[in-house]
């Protein structure tokens, strides 16, 4: 996808002030820090609504023409996070909502860059969540726009495949649009609980997934635990 100009970005992260230009991800080299993941709360976007985001943007800080990214992946999660920590990725939660073998980039200095989402995701504007970014390689990269003071330890950086990466206090200018809930179906699908293990051992952690659902506006699920495994 071509990316020249793009206007209307419906909820964003924008003190509009305070800038400064990084290269990680998306001007950094494959063999360096080719990946970054962000923590946003809902205070990030304060005229959000509940809905399923299907398109993310970043704001770029330099001009980029025709350039062809290689193994793009986005992925975003929601998480129990106030701040990042040194150490490995964040995994557990984590969605891939954007794959691409090749995409194409191009943009003018501060414009924001445009990801249309493959799988769009469910932001409740209750939960914090993560967003990752990463690729595999470009032909000519470009800058994006963070806040790096004031706002905590808000990005992981470091190459995809490191074991071990670095928190720092950067907050990338970030943009979605979300379609909004509907009202809630009366009665609601309950759908399938599903959990990425079978066997569940103590100090372990299982991933919990539901499929074939109904969302709505209210519409809330809570989980049951049983101490005694009944």
């Amino acid at each position: 996808n071509d990316i020249t100009r793009i206007i209307n970005v419906e909820d964003m992260y924008d003190p509009g002030t305070g800038y400064v230009s990084n290269t990680i991800p998306f001007n950094t080299a494959v063999t360096g820090s080719n990946q970054r993941q962000i923590l946003y709360t809902p205070a990030d976007f304060t005229n959000a609504q509940p809905g399923f985001i299907n398109k993310v943007y970043i704001k770029s800080t330099s001009a980029v023409v025709g350039s062809v990214y290689q193994n793009v992946v986005i992925k975003m999660g929601t998480t129990s996070l106030t701040a990042m920590t040194t150490g490995p990725w964040i995994t557990t939660g984590m969605t891939t909502v954007f794959s691409a073998a090749t995409h194409t980039i191009t943009s003018l200095t501060g414009n924001w860059i445009e990801f249309t989402l493959q799988t769009p995701f469910l932001y409740d504007n209750i939960s914090n969540f993560v967003i990752e970014f990463s690729h595999g390689g470009f032909t000519s990269g470009f800058t994006i726009s963070t806040i790096n003071t004031g706002v905590g330890s808000r990005s992981l950086i470091g190459n995809s495949g490191a074991a071990s990466v670095s928190a720092v206090v950067q907050l990338p200018i970030f943009g979605f649009t979300a379609t909004p809930l509907g009202p809630c179906t009366s009665p609601p699908v309950v759908g399938n609980a599903t959990a990425n293990l079978s066997t569940v051992c103590i100090n372990n952690s299982v991933n919990l997934a539901l499929s074939s659902v109904t969302n709505g506006q209210g519409q809330h699920y809570q989980w049951q635990y049983s101490a005694d495994g009944r």
